[in-house]
C-alpha cells in the first residue's frame, strides 16, 4: 500500500496539496478523485474516511486534494471561485493520467457538497463513474444557504466578506452564478450516484432528486436520518458500502463489501 502526500500544479500554476493512496503500485488500477466541500479541506473526516476505505478494500486508488486557497501576509486565506475549483479538478485528472499504475479508462470522481457541483460542472468525459454527496442542484440557492440577502448585498458593495479566517471576494459569488448544475449533469456520459441524507440541514433531498433526474444514467440513494457530513458512524458506514459496491459493479467485480 502506497500512502503519499503529493503536490501537483493547479489553476494559475499554484501547487495543490494532496494525498494519494494506492493499493498496489505494481499493477494497473482504477482511481477515485475526491473533492471537498465549500470552505473545507481534504482532511474533513468524510473525505479522509472515504479515501482510506476505498483504497484499503483494494477497489481503487484514491486522490484527495485541497482546492487552491491562497494565503496572505495576515495569515488569512482567500476562497477561490468555482471556475478555479473546476480548473483545479481538471489538473488533478491530468495528474493521475500521468501515473503509470492508473487505468486511464477507469477514473471516478466524487464530490461532497460544493465538491459534487465541481465534479458535475467540470464536464469531464469518459469517466467510469461520478458520485455526489449532499450536493446542491442550484448554486445561487447554495450561496444563500450560507449568507442571507443583506450579507450578500453588503458583500457585493464592499467586494470583501470575512468568514472566520477566510476572505471571500465578491468574484466568488458572481462567478458561481455562471454555472448551471443541472445542465452540466445532463451532459454526463457516465453513471452518476447521487447520495443525500434526509437530515441534511444544508440542503434538502429535492436537490438530489433533481440531479438524478438530469443525469442520463443516474442512481439515487437517500440515507434516512443522515446529516450533511454523515456524522453518525452507522450512516457513514452505510454510504461507504453503497459507494464501494456501486464501484465494484461498474468495475465488473463479483465482490460485495
Amino acid at each position: 500500500m502506497l500512502n503519499q502526500r503529493i503536490q501537483f500544479t493547479g489553476e494559475g500554476n499554484r501547487l495543490l496539496d494532496g494525498i494519494i493512496r494506492v493499493p498496489d503500485e505494481n499493477s494497473k488500477q482504477p482511481i477515485m478523485i475526491i473533492c471537498h466541500d465549500f470552505l473545507e479541506n481534504m482532511d474533513r473526516d468524510i473525505i479522509a474516511d472515504l479515501a482510506i476505505a476505498i483504497a484499503n478494500e483494494g477497489i481503487a486508488a484514491t486522490l484527495r486534494f485541497n482546492f487552491n486557497i491562497p494565503g496572505n501576509k495576515f495569515g488569512e486565506s482567500t476562497e477561490t471561485t468555482m471556475t478555479h475549483k473546476i480548473q483545479d479538478l481538471k489538473k488533478a485528472v491530468e495528474y493521475v493520467k500521468k501515473l503509470e499504475y492508473i487505468e486511464l479508462d477507469r477514473i471516478f470522481l466524487l464530490g461532497h457538497g460544493l465538491g459534487g457541483d465541481v465534479c458535475l460542472c467540470c464536464e469531464e468525459q469518459n469517466l467510469m463513474g461520478l458520485v455526489t454527496i449532499g450536493t446542491r442542484s442550484d448554486l445561487t440557492t447554495f450561496m444563500k444557504s450560507y449568507f442571507n440577502d443583506f450579507e450578500i448585498s453588503e458583500w457585493l458593495k464592499t467586494n470583501v466578506f470575512r468568514y472566520g479566517s477566510i476572505t471571500l471576494l465578491s468574484s466568488v459569488y458572481s462567478d458561481i452564478k455562471k454555472y448551471d448544475v443541472l445542465k452540466s449533469a445532463g451532459k454526463s456520459d457516465c453513471p452518476v450516484l447521487v447520495i443525500h441524507g434526509t437530515d441534511d440541514r444544508r440542503n434538502d433531498s429535492g436537490d438530489a432528486v433533481r440531479i438524478r433526474s438530469a443525469c442520463k444514467y443516474g442512481t439515487l440513494e437517500i440515507a434516512e436520518g443522515a446529516d450533511h457530513y454523515f456524522s453518525d458512524p452507522k450512516d457513514k458506514s452505510y454510504i461507504l458500502n453503497v459507494i464501494m459496491n456501486w464501484m465494484l459493479r461498474l468495475l465488473g467485480s463479483l465482490r460485495v463489501v
